[in-house]
């Protein structure tokens, strides 16, 4: 079905809706796909590994894989193997103490993970230890800019997090230092790509940038 020039695309499945449905805390309008559940981050890394396939072409590993970028990722990779606390995926793990030798995957896929990990500089430090030295780690995580990261391990209540750092089970908020946090333990090359990164017309049609917003998504490309 050809677009039209109005209402939304999903890039991850394909349909086409008048408009998306709405989601998140704060309520973000117009966000999420009927159909497969997408948001914004997963439409915008979508588009991207479309239009650089190689970043994903070699051995990937995918940390706590949603199912609208497994059914992305998998077609392109040469090895693909997910990995989270779950059972479900193929290799349970903790990441901070991945079950992998030095440099074996070829590419990470880690979105909206380090904000739930109280020793993210130690999964940090394990997710470049494992990445091969040429190869790229695409990392996602929510961010409030014009402050400093927000944590603070004495804040356990679950009403307390979501009010002070947008999710019951997150342990802080990304903030401006995010990428010297990433520079100090490991990785040496970043590269932002974000909503500005692709036409107009794309980022209205496949919604890409959050409307109201507690706080915005941070796709970058480490090694």
């Amino acid at each position: 079905m050809r677009y039209a020039g109005r209402g939304r695309e999903c890039p991850c499945c394909g349909r086409q809706f008048r408009r998306f449905r709405a989601t998140g805390q704060p309520r973000r309008p117009d966000a999420a796909c009927p159909y497969c559940n997408s948001v914004e981050r997963h439409r915008l890394l979508t588009l991207l590994i479309r239009a650089e396939p190689d970043l994903v072409a070699g051995r990937v590993l995918h940390f706590a894989a949603e199912p609208a970028l497994s059914r992305l990722i998998r077609p392109h990779a040469a090895e693909y193997v997910t990995t989270d606390l779950s059972a479900d995926s193929d290799v349970t793990a903790d990441i901070v103490d991945l079950p992998f030798p030095d440099g074996r995957w070829d590419a990470l896929v880690c979105s909206h993970v380090l904000e739930h990990v109280p020793d993210d500089a130690q999964a940090i430090r394990e997710l470049r230890r494992v990445l091969a030295p040429d190869g790229n780690a695409i990392i996602l995580v929510p961010r409030r800019s014009g402050a400093p990261t927000d944590e603070d391990p004495t804040v356990v209540d679950p009403a307390a997090r979501e009010q002070r750092f947008g999710q019951h089970d997150h342990v802080r908020m990304y903030g401006d230092d995010l990428e010297e946090r990433l520079h100090s333990n490991g990785f040496a090359h970043l590269r932002r790509v974000g909503p500005d990164d692709f036409t107009p017309e794309q980022v209205q049609r496949h919604r890409l940038r959050p409307i109201n917003a507690g706080a915005e998504d941070v796709l970058l490309i480490c090694r």
